[in-house]
């Protein structure tokens, strides 16, 4: 079976960028990862890691740079990521956060079209991974989501669901 990790950050002993983020998520993430790897052919993207094509283990973290985010540019993204700015009242930095991680997503479709996964795994439900929904659903590939901690704190999320 393929499949298709995302997430926001992972932990990647001695890489650069896969060494910032040394949190629980990351080590839960990776764990996860490796444990999928053991009898699945597994793919990684994350929204923090720049970086080339690398095998980790038995998996591997796909490349990811300003070429690869800005080539697979989508207009749909960008136009539900203003969308989002607007709707949740974000600041200018807030916005332009939102827009990098809503670009993302064509390069996730990329992805999608090239290595044709059987699902999708995403790690964590908040505004950096709703673009990765999105470009799951707009292929039809199941997704399974993982939530590693209270999302229930994150603003957005208590907002919409104290308005119902």
């Amino acid at each position: 079976m393929k499949i298709l990790e995302l997430g926001p950050h992972i932990l990647i002993q001695g890489h650069k960028h896969g060494m910032k983020n040394q949190t629980g998520f990351a080590y839960m993430f990776r764990d996860i990862v490796d444990k999928l790897a053991d009898q699945h052919e597994v793919y990684v993207i994350t929204q923090s890691i720049l970086t080339d094509k690398m095998h980790v283990g038995k998996w591997v973290l796909l490349k990811r740079n300003i070429f690869t985010i800005f080539s697979n540019f989508r207009w749909d993204y960008f136009a539900t990521a203003l969308k989002f700015g607007n709707k949740f009242g974000m600041n200018f930095n807030q916005r332009l956060k939102v827009i990098f991680y809503f670009l993302s997503a064509g390069q996730v479709e990329a992805v999608i079209k090239t290595h044709r996964p059987d699902i999708i795994h995403i790690h964590s439900a908040d505004i950096y991974t709703v673009p990765y929904f999105m470009a799951a659903a707009k292929y039809n590939v199941p997704v399974i989501c993982t939530l590693h901690g209270l999302v229930s704190f994150n603003k957005m999320i208590s907002d919409k669901m104290h308005r119902q």
